[in-house]
């Protein structure tokens, strides 16, 4: 009988002991003291309840919490041995909110697996600029719309006020309408033209033809005159209209006409050359498609790499420059090449260019120019390649940002809540229902309607912020509509 007692006391602190953890329906077994390694955790927290409430039964030593598993093992097993590791098969925001729920704290994160954790809060900060410039024009969009149906002193002008928006998305999205892409496609093939009849004019065989080139001039200046002016009067925000380049762009390859119509004459080399400056209005177009953007994002969020290319590109030119001027002096070879001249050399050799016209012609020259070239393959290769993984990140992120759906907006399911003076009056009455006469008034009502319920009415309160926002879950408009269908049964039952 004492043996027996003895197995069954023994038996007993074993397994009040250890303690099962039920997360997302995979249980944990674990050891109390093992998960109370570490203070001010939930874990922690369930160590003191195990030992401490009377009511706990030592029989199941069961805790079920409805979270991720598979994120549960890696952080039970940073009780255990006091490593902290993200598992790869998991986004970093899902990680961080298991850290958070179960009090963990991200910095005992161990060095191999911090860059997998937090490799998505650098492609959000580097990214930001695809969400801000479609916010930004939609904003102004819907400004301007707004603005549009105002009362106006005249006709004229309401009339301007109504197809400002019409005429702005034309000129200014060329992948709005078939007409827009007509205008964006004629506007292309005037730029173009204009720079083609730019490089003609330099060739000695069609000097002959100046005065049909002046005429073509004319007709193009007349077209980016229309267009400027169009876009002036057009815009959504004159602030946001000045500060972009692309207006000095084309304020400035216009009015180099007029002013060499002025002077009569064109002899000015800065005002022929400033007729370059409308390949740059192809930009306007450019800037349109994903990819152009992912390469200015790629370079902004790679100038740290650049900065380091330049410098390791500047310190070995004035090092093999110097070495290929001692070693050609000491040769008799010198020419009246100097270092600073030696720096073209170093650059073309560095960069496997190789122009040919500066060689080395002394077997020590020589030997300083192949290393100089070794060392720009190693220069060069190491920066270029991250600046490529970069852009391959920014342009994947940047398709999955296109591809990705529009949240739904909380706006229709306002509307769809206070269409019937019914409905509204139901919730008004409910809102105004003390807890008591709630509970006794709807204790008869089906699970399901009594959470729905309770969803909207702890929602209700702050609706008008939250329509503010117009942004909603998608779990919130499932609620939503649950709860109107069980009202309509509701009323139809009784």
């Amino acid at each position: 009988m004492n043996k027996r007692s003895s197995f069954h006391d023994l038996r007993k602190v074993r397994t009040t002991d250890r303690v099962i953890i039920n997360v997302g329906g995979v249980k944990h077994e674990c050891f109390i003291h093992t998960i109370k390694a570490f203070p001010d955790t939930r874990l922690y927290w369930i160590a003191e309840t195990a030992l401490k409430v009377k009511d706990f039964d030592p029989g199941s030593n069961e805790f079920f919490f409805d979270r991720h598993a598979g994120c549960f093992q890696n952080i039970l097993n940073y009780f255990r041995t006091g490593k902290l590791h993200c598992p790869n098969d998991v986004c970093g925001p899902l990680f961080q909110q298991e850290l958070e729920f179960w009090g963990v704290d991200e910095l005992m994160m161990e060095p191999c697996c911090w860059g997998n954790y937090t490799q998505h809060r650098d492609a959000h900060k580097n990214l930001k600029m695809f969400d801000e410039m479609v916010k930004n024009e939609s904003n102004a969009y819907e400004e301007l719309d707004n603005r549009k149906y105002s009362y106006s002193s005249s006709c004229w002008k309401q009339t301007i006020q109504i197809y400002r928006p019409t005429i702005w998305a034309l000129l200014d999205k060329p992948f709005s309408s078939k007409y827009a892409q007509f205008v964006a496609f004629f506007s292309m093939v005037v730029i173009i033209a204009s720079m083609i009849t730019f490089c003609l004019q330099t060739v000695p065989r069609f000097f002959k033809y100046q005065r049909t080139f002046e005429l073509l001039e004319y007709i193009y200046c007349a077209i980016f005159t229309v267009e400027f002016f169009t876009r002036l009067a057009c815009c959504p925000s004159y602030k946001s209209f000045f500060q972009s380049i692309l207006t000095y762009v084309d304020f400035v390859s216009t009015i180099q006409f007029y002013i060499s119509f002025i002077l009569k004459t064109s002899s000015f080399d800065f005002l022929f050359v400033t007729r370059l400056i409308r390949i740059f209005r192809l930009f306007r177009f450019f800037k349109q498609l994903s990819g152009m953007q992912v390469i200015a994002q790629t370079l902004k969020a790679s100038m740290n790499e650049l900065m380091l290319l330049f410098l390791l590109v500047m310190i070995p030119m004035v090092i093999f420059s110097t070495l290929i001027y001692y070693a050609e002096k000491s040769a008799n070879t010198l020419s009246s090449a100097s270092i600073p001249e030696y720096f073209w050399w170093a650059i073309v050799t560095m960069t496997t260019v190789g122009y040919g016209d500066v060689v080395p012609q002394s077997i020590y020259a020589k030997i300083v120019g192949a290393m100089c070239a070794c060392s720009g393959l190693l220069i060069v290769a190491l920066p270029v390649s991250v600046i490529g993984s970069n852009f391959t990140l920014f342009y994947s992120y940047a398709q999955a940002r296109m591809k990705l759906p529009q949240r739904k907006n909380l706006l229709s399911v306002d509307k769809s809540l206070v269409t019937d003076n019914q409905e509204d009056s139901f919730f008004t009455k409910m809102l105004n229902l003390s807890t008591s006469s709630q509970k006794r008034r709807y204790a008869i009502q089906p699970p399901v309607f009594q959470h729905s319920l309770q969803v909207i009415l702890s929602s209700r309160s702050s609706l008008n912020s939250v329509i503010e926002d117009a942004t909603l879950e998608d779990a919130a408009l499932e609620d939503s509509q649950v709860v109107i269908k069980d009202y309509k049964v509701l009323k139809l039952s009784e």
